[in-house]
């Protein structure tokens, strides 16, 4: 379900991040961790605003390089401007790019005259973490970015009914099934 086409975003994108993993306030005395993000799996995730297609990824952590990787590798950094909140990891990076407008959430501003912030992120993070908490339960890390590209898919095609959801699903897997046939003997 992931993107195959090596096509880059273009126009407004909006990348943020999030922390995807179980509360350690609910384990056992004994396997609680003293901080509260160190076992959350950091996930970075853009949206193309115009045409609606998400693209996430899981590092290791979100620091300028991983921020400045992800976004280098998804979006032409000629044309594009960047939307984001004011994390400090987005400020090398925005440098680069035709625009960079950022948000403050901590002063209560989720949104300027020139940017829409990271809305559309955040939108994308409920359904994924309601997706995760409420159908999924348990997903390690190991496999999180197969979870990523399910919800990614869902995200960037809502706008289609589910019968031409479900002709797409079908060209993007042509080819990559070979089945086992046991024969009896």
């Amino acid at each position: 379900m992931s993107h195959d086409d090596a096509s880059l975003f273009v126009g407004n994108v909006v990348a943020d991040e999030v922390f995807v993993g179980g509360n350690p306030e609910f384990r056992h005395a004994d396997k609680r961790n003293a901080r509260y993000v160190s076992d959350k799996t950091p996930v970075v995730t853009l949206i193309n605003a115009e045409t609606g297609e998400a693209r996430s990824t899981v590092v290791s952590w979100v620091d300028s390089a991983s921020l400045g990787d992800v976004i280098r590798e998804n979006v032409d950094m000629a044309t594009a401007t960047l939307h984001t909140d004011s994390h400090r990891g987005c400020i090398p990076i925005g440098r680069e790019m035709a625009g960079h407008y950022a948000v403050d959430h901590k002063a209560g501003q989720y949104v300027t005259e020139k940017s829409n912030g990271t809305n559309l992120c955040e939108n994308y993070f409920a359904q994924l973490k309601r997706g995760l908490k409420g159908t999924h339960i348990h997903v390690s890390p190991e496999h999180l970015h197969r979870y990523l590209g399910q919800f990614d898919y869902r995200f960037s095609t809502c706008d289609m009914t589910d019968t031409e959801r479900m002709a797409d699903l079908a060209t993007r897997v042509a080819g990559r099934l070979t089945y086992k046939v046991a024969t009896a003997a």
